[in-house]
């Protein structure tokens, strides 16, 4: 809801006329509009919408601006990547996303969407197909439970024991329980015969309903959506197709054969999407009659299409001549012609510059809505009561999203203090000309000619000031034990889960939670008491107890006693810790508040609160020593740089110790680029710095000359003497040599430490240890990342050759991981061959020497090189945003943790990225190394870290930090059982 000064009606007779032209199906063209202006415009048009970007990363900041504008919900159409690869297994987040988006427009749900160009080139499932897959259920209809189940399976749904992720579902009894797509919470249908009785909404962690509803949508998963008649029709086309190829094309129209005939609606089958094309749609079949077909920049846009088309149609000729593809994909993306045609059906509107014209459509009606963008007020308030004054003299009215009822009374108070008099309206009845709402509003706008200013949140309140409100820790997610796992009481001890059973009891019908011990015997659990309950994880095989007896409790004593030996260490530690008092940081100053505002991406809560805690330490006196642990690429570097300011300005020093020459380099060039603007001595001392150099950093180090210091163990050394060493970072601790790490105890007794680790080491654990450190963790991804595309893939040289050609034609950069050192000069000299002269290939793995590494890998991150062949040397460390193509050979053989770090080495930027792991070509999977690929291609989401970390690193994590004694102890009762009695010691 927006003010009724926002309607149309009252935004001047231009915005009346375009209201009119389109209403009457004229195609129109609007000119000089700033681009929030745009999307206001767009939703104010009174009708369902198609909002057309440029690019990907336009339409996801169009898809957020206009869910803050629009009168319902506008849903983002993401695009589907057509990679004509024969895939095992690909990530399904986004396609998950989709097939949301579309069931919502198809059920008139939504005002309007967002796709970008690229979107325009793809096909669809056929509405009616995704209409027929789109399950509603309410409370009380009739439907059976093999229909609903059918309707799952078709849509993509996967089968398991206990639901925990979305795309899951499970059946025991007369219960269905369904992990929607797009939802943050399961379902319960419970059924009475062939009728829904009730649904409720659970927690996954608990199992415990959480509230009743009357009705849910469920949308389909998949977008290969075919009936039994269109899959018989699609395999004798495959069939006949076969005939005419031979070696490895023929091998893989046999796999998408048997594909179709076991699951015609498996995901796996976008190889064979050509010929299907009959049974698909354009986006624009799914539209409203009565819609309006936005582009933005209508000439850009038609230079996308044809791009993308004609890079599509590169592609498959040479994916044809390597005998990998057939001519019918060319089919996979509407031609161009088609993409115009189908637009030209519909009414079009275009926002462009006068000087960038439209190669789309001839406009009926053109008008010009003169429209300025609104000033970045929030870091200078006395720029924001010039500019309210000099409008409000002017007769425009103006209105401002303060964010919350606090901020909205701050800036009340604030005008009053300068002679302005404003309101706060809670309601939009005020006809005041400088309101204020305390409601959020990202971004402003403009309309001169109804006399209206609109500021957004963003633009006037700082953004650490609005978010930090609403900070709150999370807690660990449970990780559901699956039938067959081992599970473990806390009064019982360990067990085998046997999963949920539905019984009828004296107190009624019940769930219960099964697990079997020792001689057969088995506990019932009231779902109710699952808190009770915990997955053992402990490695290897543990012992069941026995029932009823005391077994457990004795070994709990035991492990307790044995912990508490451990703790007097830490505990005299702490102690001593605490006795030291370090220097006290006032608060925030003006300059603080400044640089983080000067931070040119949106900050996550994550980020702020670990900011916040960061500076509590630091203003208690105490001397910090924290662990920053968090995903790659998700902020741990601009957190770190905020502490560094707060310790330069109160005339300290601060220093950054990398453990590699190149991770050096980076931090510097980050930290540089990042506070040019404040004239700071930023030094660095590291190979790649000459002697004489380094002897002028060393005496400016030890008169206070130098303000930050970035560094290899090279500051570990005696000549390395500051003058007030306030902060010490330590980027990647447990690299470091044990040697490194004894100099680097005595540098920390009395300097505060922040320490960076990239490693999702499980929370509870380092916690628990924590008497003598604390933690702070970064778990949500930072705005406008999108996460890395994956894919389980057979190797083959054609997929090597177009994933480097289109990385590279795009600008970017790829690495590929071949961790053998015997063979990787052969396997360089094999991709040089592949990709050609024109694109400049390297390698590089640790038994070179040091030098020529470093030389190496540096040259790759000042791009004179576009593909790094390697090791997993990579595996941590270098930062690259144009690297966005990861390619990992035999991934099969390697830890699930190796592989998600590896991963993580793409996607550091707004650009998708692409992550290919394959395996030789006919190899038969172990079962492990089958789940860990899986595993990756379900935990794509940005943040997965930590569930990776507890199905790989928890283990190993826990033996190397706790040391022999107490691994055993762990293995004995469970590491999260560990963790409470630890916790309670």
């Amino acid at each position: 809801m927006l003010p009724k000064f926002l309607r149309v009606e009252n935004l001047g007779e231009k915005m009346i006329s375009l209201v009119e032209a389109v209403g009457g199906k004229k195609s129109s063209s609007v000119f000089y509009s700033a681009q929030n202006t745009r999307y206001f415009i767009a939703t104010r048009l009174r009708k369902f919408f198609l909002y057309v970007t440029n690019d990907r990363l336009g339409a996801r900041e169009a898809h957020r601006i206009l869910s803050d504008y629009a009168d319902g919900e506008v849903v983002l159409i993401p695009e589907k990547d057509e990679l004509l690869l024969n895939i095992a297994i690909a990530s399904q987040e986004s396609l998950a996303e989709r097939m949301a988006a579309l069931g919502k427009i198809i059920g008139g749900e939504v005002a309007g969407a967002v796709i970008s160009a690229e979107g325009l080139t793809q096909y669809f499932p056929d509405p009616v197909t995704v209409s027929e897959a789109i399950i509603c259920i309410k409370a009380g209809m009739a439907i059976s439970q093999e229909e609903i189940i059918e309707k799952l399976v078709t849509g993509g749904y996967r089968r398991e024991d206990l639901v925990s992720d979305n795309g899951d579902f499970a059946k025991r009894g007369d219960i269905i329980d369904i992990f929607p797509t797009g939802e943050d919470m399961p379902i319960r249908v419970e059924f009475f015969g062939d009728e829904i009785e009730k649904i409720r909404v659970f927690a996954p962690e608990t199992m415990i309903s959480v509230k009743e509803v009357e009705r849910v949508t469920v949308y389909p998963k998949s977008d290969i959506l075919i009936s039994q008649n269109q899959a018989i029709s699609i395999l004798k086309r495959l069939q006949a197709e076969k005939k005419y190829t031979d070696g490895r094309l023929s091998e893989i129209f046999d796999e998408n054969i048997f594909r179709l005939e076991t699951n015609p609606n498996d995901p796996a089958l976008i190889w064979a999407l050509p010929f299907f094309y009959e049974h698909m749609a354009n986006i624009v079949d799914y539209l409203p009659e009565d819609s309006i077909i936005i582009l933005d920049e209508p000439s850009n846009i038609d230079d996308k299409v044809k791009l993308i088309v004609n890079s599509h149609y590169t592609r498959v000729k040479s994916f044809v001549e390597e005998g990998e593809a057939t001519a019918e994909h060319r089919k996979s993306l509407i031609p161009k012609e088609m993409v115009l045609e189908m637009l030209k059906g519909r009414t079009l509107l275009s926002f462009q510059n006068v000087t960038s014209g439209n190669t789309i459509f001839e406009p009926q009606y053109l008008v010009n809505i003169k429209a300025p963008s609104i000033p970045k007020y929030s870091l200078n308030y006395e720029m924001l009561v010039e500019g309210v004054k000099a409008n409000l003299e002017f007769g425009t009215r103006v209105m401002i999203f303060a964010g919350t009822k606090e901020s909205a009374a701050y800036l009340k108070d604030f005008f009053l203090n300068n002679d302005l008099k404003a309101v706060v309206d809670e309601s939009f009845k005020s006809d005041y000309n400088l309101v204020i709402y305390p409601y959020f509003v990202a971004r402003g706008f403009s309309f001169p000619e109804a006399k209206i200013i609109v500021i957004g949140t963003d633009d006037v309140i700082r953004r650490s000031e609005t978010k930090k409100k609403s900070l709150k820790k999370k807690r660990e997610r449970f990780i559901m034990p699956e039938v067959g796992d081992y599970v473990v009481h806390d009064v019982h001890g360990i067990g085998i889960s046997e999963g949920l059973l539905r019984m009828e009891t004296r107190s009624g019908i019940n769930d219960y939670y099964v697990i079997r011990y020792k001689d057969e015997d088995r506990l019932y659990l009231p779902v109710s008491r699952m808190d009770e309950l915990e997955r053992y994880n402990g490695g290897g095989k543990p012992t069941i107890h026995r029932l009823g007896s005391r077994d457990f409790e004795k070994l709990k004593d035991k492990v307790k006693e044995s912990i508490k030996e451990m703790a007097i260490d830490l505990v005299g530690l702490y102690k001593k810790r605490l006795k030291t008092k370090g220097y006290k940081y006032q608060p925030d100053t003006y300059w603080q508040k400044e640089m983080e505002e000067d931070f040119e991406y949106t900050e996550t809560d994550d980020q702020l609160l670990a900011s916040d805690e960061i500076k509590r330490d630091m203003e208690s006196g105490k001397i910090m020593d924290r662990l920053l642990c968090g995903d790659v690429g998700f902020g741990k570097t601009e957190v770190a740089i905020r502490a560094i300011f707060k310790t330069i300005l109160e005339g300290k020093q601060a220093a950054i110790l990398s453990p590699t020459t190149i991770l050096c380099q980076q931090h510097y060039n980050t930290i540089s680029e990042r506070l040019k603007k404040y004239n700071l001595n930023i030094d660095m001392l590291s190979r790649f710095v000459g002697p004489d150099k380094t002897k002028q950093v060393l005496k400016d180090i030890e008169a206070g000359k130098t303000n930050i210091v970035v560094a290899t163990h090279r500051i570990l050394s005696k000549d390395v003497q500051f003058k007030d060493l306030g902060l010490l970072v330590l980027d990647e601790e447990q690299r470091f040599g044990v040697e490194q790490k004894e100099k680097i105890k005595l540098m920390k007794s009395n300097v505060n430490v922040l320490s960076l680790s990239a490693t999702p080491v499980p929370r509870t654990l380092h916690m628990a240890l924590s008497g003598i450190r604390d933690i702070s963790t970064l778990e949500n991804a930072p705005q406008n990342r999108l996460p890395v595309e994956t894919y389980v893939v057979e190797y083959t040289d054609s997929l090597v050759k177009d994933a480097v050609k289109r990385e590279v034609g795009r600008g970017g950069q790829v690495f590929i991981l071949f961790n053998r050192v015997q063979g990787i000069e052969s396997f360089y000299r094999r991709v040089q061959e592949l990709v050609g002269e024109d694109i400049a290939v390297t390698y590089a793995h640790g038994q070179m020497g040091a030098a020529e590494l470093e030389d190496r890998i540096n040259s790759f991150y000042n791009q004179e090189y576009q593909v790094l062949v390697s090791t997993t040397i990579i595996e941590n460390g270098i930062d690259l945003p144009s690297a966005n193509t990861l390619i990992v050979i035999d991934s099969d053989m390697l830890g699930l943790s190796a592989l998600y770090q590896l991963r993580g080495r793409v996607g550091r930027s707004h650009n998708l990225a692409y992550a290919y792991f394959t395996v030789r070509e006919g190899k038969v999977l172990t079962t492990d190394a089958g789940k860990r690929l899986d595993a990756l291609t379900r935990y794509t989401e940005l943040g997965s870290g930590f569930k990776i970390a507890m199905e790989d690193l928890e283990i190993r994590g826990a033996g190397n930090i706790l040391g022999r004694e107490q691994h055993g102890n762990m293995q004995k009762v469970g590491y999260d059982m560990y963790c409470r009695l630890l916790d309670e010691s």
